[in-house]
This record gives C-alpha cells, sequence and structure tokens, in this order.
C-alpha cells in the first residue's frame, strides 16, 4: 500500500511546471520538427526529476503480518467417547483462521504436552489428561483456543493466570450425560470368631433400570465364589452384609459384582480386601456410636489410619431402640480398647456402661459428640461437670498447648455449654473448660465437633489431630514405638499419586532411612529421598506404573542395627481414569475463563464460537519511508539529462 503526501506548493509547481513545458513545446516546434519528440521528453524527466527533489514527498510502504493463535486440543480418550465429530469443529477452527489471515499452531495434551505438525496426529489415545503438563509447559504469548471436556484426573490443575492471554474455549460432553453406571462399595468389616463380617453397598444410577445380580469372592484359593446377591429393582442403594468363614480369605481378596450389563464403566464393580496377617491373631476394638454423626466418620479414620493393630468391632445406634447389631450383653473384657462416640445418650446407655466401667481396666477413649450428653454418665464418673449457659463463650487458649515436648494449636470456638473436670491430667481453655481429660484409663476428648473443628485449622504446623494421635499414642502404646508407615489408601488406581508418611515417636537424628517397595516376594523400589514435614515426620509420595498387589516397608539403619517398620499391603488397580467421567467440568473451564478474559462455548454452538472471538494479537505492521533527497543516483540521472539535452539543443540550434 502506498500513500502520497501531496500539499498546496506542489500543486501550484505542477501549474508552473505545465505551462513552461506548454511554452517550450511551441519553441522546439517552430524550431525544428526532426528532435521535437525527443526535446519534450527529456524536458519534462528533468522537469519531474527537480520537481521530486524540491517537494521530496513522503512515500510509506505498509507490510502486514498475519496474527498468530495457538489451537490446545485434549487428546486424552475421553474425548473419543463423547460421539461428537470434534475433527469438524477443528476444521471449522481451520478454515476461520485462514479466511481471517490467522496463523494456527496447533498443540496437544493428556499425557504430555507437545506441538504438532499435522492434524492427522490428533487421535485421541492418551491414557489421561494432565491440565498441568498444559499450564506449565506453554510458553507462547498467543491466544489460545482450547478444545477440551475439563476432566482432570492426574496432576495439578493450579494455573498462573498472569501468564496467559486470553483462553477461549469450547466445552466438550454433557452436563447431564448418564451412562448405566452399578458399582459395589466397602462400608465396614468386623472378624471375630474366626467369622468375618463384611458389610457393603450396591448403587446404580438410574432409577427405572431393574438391576439384580450376585457378589463373588476371588483369591488365590477361591476362584468367582459366590458370596451373596443383590436386587435394585426397586431400590437405587442396597446395603448388604456378607458373613464367611475367615478361612475363605487371604491378605489380597477381591469382591465384586456380575458385569452382565451394559456399562460404560466396569471399574467400580469390584473392591480390593486387604487384611493385614489375617491368620495371626490381632487385639480387638469396640467402637459404640450413641449416635452416627460427623464425628463418626472423622473417629473411624483416626482409628484405622494410627492403630492399624487392632480388629475393629462398630456398634452404632439406628433409632432410639435399634441398633445395628445387638448391644445387650456387651462385655468390654472381650476388648483390648473401647471407643465411645456419642455415647453414652440415654438412661439405658448409662447402666450398659455402668456394668462394664468398673471392673474393665483397659484404655477407653471418650468423644463427646454434638447430641445430648447433660446427664452423660460418663462425666460423672471422670469427675467433670456439664452446665448449659445462658449465652455462648469463646473457647480459647491464650498460648499453644504444651504436652509431650510440643507445641499445639488449638482453634478458638464458640459453645453454649461450659464443661469442667477436677483432678488428673487435665487440658483447659482459658476459661476453665476442659478440651482433654485423662483419668486412669479414661481419655475423653472434650470437643462436640471434631470433624469440622480440626478440618478449619489451616495456618499452624502442629494442630488438634497432631495433639490428639500423640495422646493416643502416648496413652495407649506407652511412647514404646519407634516408627511407623501410614498410607492414604490401601486401594491405589494405577497412574495416580498416593502418599506415604513416616512417622517416629522417639527422636530421629541422622539414621539411614529407606523405603522399600516388594512385589512377588522380590525388591520391586527403593527410596531413600523423602520430605521432611518436621523432625519425626517424613512423607514420600509413590506412582506405581503397574498393577498388582505390592508390600511397603520402611527401613532405619542405625549403628549397623536394622530396625523395621509395619508392614502395609497394597493392591494397584487398573482403572481407567478416563472411563470414570465421560462428562463435562463447565466449572472449572469457566474458572480459566473468567481469569484471562476469554469466552466458552458448548461444543454445539461452533458458530457462535467463531462470530465472537476476539484475538487480541493484532496483525503486526511496518511501514516504510523513502526520502529522495538522500538518494545521489537521482542527482547522476538529472545531470546525464541536462547534458543531452543541451547536446541536442545545440545540434538543432536552440539556445
Amino acid at each position: 500500500m502506498f500513500n502520497l503526501n501531496i500539499n498546496y506548493i506542489f500543486l501550484a509547481l505542477f501549474i508552473v511546471f505545465f505551462y513552461l513545458l506548454l511554452n517550450y513545446y511551441h519553441l522546439i516546434k517552430a524550431k525544428t520538427n526532426h528532435f521535437k519528440n525527443l526535446l519534450i521528453i527529456i524536458r519534462t524527466i528533468i522537469l519531474i526529476f527537480i520537481l521530486i527533489l524540491f517537494v521530496n514527498p513522503n512515500i510509506e510502504s505498509l507490510n502486514e503480518e498475519n496474527k498468530n493463535i495457538d489451537l490446545i486440543i485434549d487428546n486424552s480418550k475421553s474425548m473419543s467417547y463423547k460421539g461428537q465429530n470434534i475433527n469438524k469443529n477443528i476444521e471449522k477452527i481451520l478454515n476461520w483462521s485462514s479466511e481471517n489471515f490467522i496463523n494456527v499452531n496447533i498443540y496437544l495434551f493428556g499425557d504430555n504436552y507437545r506441538k504438532i505438525s499435522n492434524i492427522n496426529e490428533v487421535d485421541f489415545t492418551d491414557d489421561y489428561t494432565s491440565f498441568g503438563e498444559f499450564f506449565g509447559s506453554h510458553n507462547t504469548n498467543n491466544d489460545i483456543i482450547l478444545l477440551s471436556d475439563g476432566i482432570n484426573n492426574y496432576g495439578s490443575s493450579e494455573i498462573d493466570y498472569e501468564q496467559f492471554n486470553s483462553i477461549n474455549i469450547i466445552g466438550f460432553g454433557d452436563n447431564d450425560y448418564l451412562d448405566l453406571d452399578i458399582n459395589i462399595e466397602l462400608v465396614d468389616t468386623l472378624i471375630y470368631n474366626e467369622k468375618i463380617e463384611i458389610d457393603v453397598i450396591v448403587n446404580k444410577n438410574i432409577t427405572n433400570q431393574k438391576i439384580s445380580g450376585k457378589i463373588f469372592l476371588s483369591n488365590n484359593n477361591n476362584n468367582q465364589k459366590i458370596i451373596g446377591s443383590y436386587n435394585l429393582n426397586k431400590l437405587n442403594s442396597q446395603e448388604i452384609r456378607l458373613s464367611l468363614s475367615l478361612d475363605e480369605f487371604e491378605n489380597f481378596n477381591t469382591i465384586y459384582i456380575d458385569n452382565s450389563y451394559q456399562e460404560e464403566n466396569y471399574s467400580n464393580n469390584s473392591f480390593n480386601l486387604i487384611l493385614d496377617n489375617v491368620n495371626e491373631l490381632k487385639e480387638k476394638l469396640l467402637i459404640i456410636s450413641g449416635s452416627i454423626s460427623q464425628n463418626t466418620n472423622y473417629i473411624k479414620n483416626i482409628i484405622k489410619n494410627n492403630l492399624h493393630d487392632y480388629d475393629i468391632n462398630h456398634l452404632y445406634r439406628i433409632n432410639q431402640s435399634m441398633w445395628n447389631k445387638s448391644i445387650e450383653n456387651i462385655n468390654f473384657n472381650n476388648y483390648d480398647l473401647v471407643v465411645l462416640d456419642d455415647f453414652p445418650l440415654y438412661e439405658y446407655d448409662s447402666k450398659i456402661l455402668n456394668q462394664n466401667m468398673e471392673k474393665y481396666s483397659d484404655k477407653i477413649l471418650y468423644f463427646l459428640g454434638p447430641n445430648n450428653f447433660r446427664n452423660n454418665y460418663i462425666l460423672n464418673y471422670c469427675d467433670c461437670e456439664y452446665l448449659q449457659l445462658n449465652k455462648s463463650i469463646l473457647n480459647k487458649k491464650n498460648e499453644d498447648v504444651y504436652y509431650n515436648n510440643k507445641y499445639y494449636y488449638i482453634q478458638p470456638n464458640d459453645v453454649s455449654f461450659s464443661i469442667n473436670c477436677k483432678d488428673n491430667e487435665n487440658f483447659l481453655y482459658n476459661n476453665g473448660n476442659s478440651f482433654i481429660k485423662i483419668k486412669d484409663n479414661i481419655i475423653l476428648f472434650l470437643i462436640p465437633n471434631m470433624n469440622s473443628f480440626s478440618s478449619s485449622l489451616q495456618s499452624k504446623e502442629l494442630l488438634f489431630n497432631d495433639l490428639l494421635l500423640s495422646v493416643i499414642d502416648n496413652e495407649i502404646y506407652n511412647n514404646n514405638r519407634l516408627f511407623e508407615i501410614f498410607l492414604n489408601s490401601n486401594n491405589i488406581t494405577l497412574l495416580n499419586k498416593s502418599r506415604i508418611d513416616i512417622k517416629f515417636y522417639k527422636n530421629f537424628s541422622d539414621q539411614k532411612l529407606f523405603l522399600n517397595i516388594y512385589k512377588d516376594n522380590n525388591l520391586y523400589k527403593r527410596f531413600n529421598e523423602f520430605n521432611r514435614i518436621d523432625n519425626n515426620h517424613f512423607i514420600k509420595e509413590l506412582l506405581f506404573d503397574s498393577s498388582g498387589d505390592y508390600l511397603v516397608q520402611a527401613e532405619l539403619i542405625d549403628n549397623d542395627i536394622k530396625y523395621s517398620s509395619n508392614k502395609l499391603n497394597v493392591s494397584v488397580n487398573n482403572i481407567d481414569c478416563e472411563l470414570m467421567n465421560k462428562g463435562l467440568n463447565m466449572e472449572f473451564l469457566s474458572i480459566i475463563t473468567n481469569n484471562t478474559n476469554g469466552i466458552l462455548y458448548p461444543y454445539t454452538d461452533i458458530d457462535g464460537f467463531l462470530e465472537n472471538i476476539e484475538i487480541s494479537n493484532v496483525n503486526n505492521v511496518n511501514y516504510t519511508k523513502y526520502d529522495f533527497k538522500n538518494y545521489s543516483y537521482l542527482l547522476l540521472v538529472l545531470v546525464f539529462l541536462l547534458s543531452i539535452e543541451w547536446y541536442v539543443r545545440n545540434k538543432v540550434g536552440l539556445v
């Protein structure tokens, strides 16, 4: 593109030039006709060159470069299961970009993040979706068009939005997408008298679908042994109790339901039941829940994750007069540890407690609970008094709690009651309320809603959970354990990270610490590097790359003496995580677009998306300006032309 700037002076000079040229024409016409045309041409060119050099017009050259945009495609397997023609949408985007002179760089993400040169490389075969790979690896300043269902099933999905220009998203999937899905889940297990009771729940997701089938057990000794049945013709959920001989089980067991129905996801039709040292006698633990609450799940998790050497029997009240198992004639002396969860609540509960308390000498853990506890017998037994207040008061510690050579933070909370305890060891708020009381063989935790209380703590290193575990360990085990390992779950999905916690109960110095993973009685992996939480707490994140059964054990070498931790059995399931969720995570995708000033459209409205998208990196424009005074060759041409004219004029006799 050229832009010629001409002012009024240039116009006036042009008029003068035309007048002189006309006079010159009449002059040479009178002198000679032979050289007339040649002289006119020469004189015209000379006058044009003089005019250009005098006026020096600005001539600018404009060059435009195409815009750039990054097309990023979710190449995971879940995208291919949605039934939409994604390739047609990609083709429309490429056509739109071509029509608007936009260069497109194409990237794929899923297992990893990579740039491709051929659209045929889009095959939707990546085994999982990692938005972290995309967020962490993308390094251009171009605007982005993202095609994805928003399902992140591996790694972190955190994003530093400041490093991105607008991310514009086409969402694939259906919020109302619903395939038939049947699943079985473990509720509880109880081992006693060489028998095992397993409580399971079988669920279906479609109300009007009639579903029924068998429940099977599989291990080295049993293959497809029928151990129960389910019927979901009228219900969407059914709780089933399976009662079997302990001889039927081994350390590693699989319980599953038949899969004759056409499901899209069969991975949740089974679960692995791991029984540590099933043939060895373990200590017995009794939990009595006077009323099921949020505390109950919190307490059971605490026990299962930290009291690994106990078999658990859980009694809980269904309604005021009904229990899941008979509580009559319950004998505390049959158990090595008793846990009371919001129990006793009623006068009948107190009678049961009363008949056991005087003759039971092992440890009792008592958790207050959020329900009625005004007439709670155990409070009186431990010299504690409950008082209902007229107005709420703030339970608060002026300083952190000091226990067993460590400081712990206890969060302030508003309560409408007070609990005051006497004698023995007592943890108090500054207003005199007790929150932990230790009397003889009884340990009382006097915070009614421990689940919300503990989960709300964020700022301190050692919190209420840590204090609770420290008290349990010190009072129950007499602090004679050296170290233990804990796993967030015994059943792990392939390619999903799991966390091992290693906790020392005595001071850890600089001994050599190892974590050993065994498979098929052989050493599979060995680690000696850990993340240190504090002096006596280490963690290690594990990623299993093959399915199967494993054994995990920590090892400590101190002065050539080897110490071993407890053993954990781990089952790694080969579950296709891309099959487990085939819907659309619109909420996650909306967060991305809202924070990057992008737009979000469903795949069904690709035309609306392309009409409304705005690309911020506008066309690159380069301007070039020409200054004729700087071109010396123009002067040389002018001198040459003047010389030619002078020569011709002399030939024809023009003065």
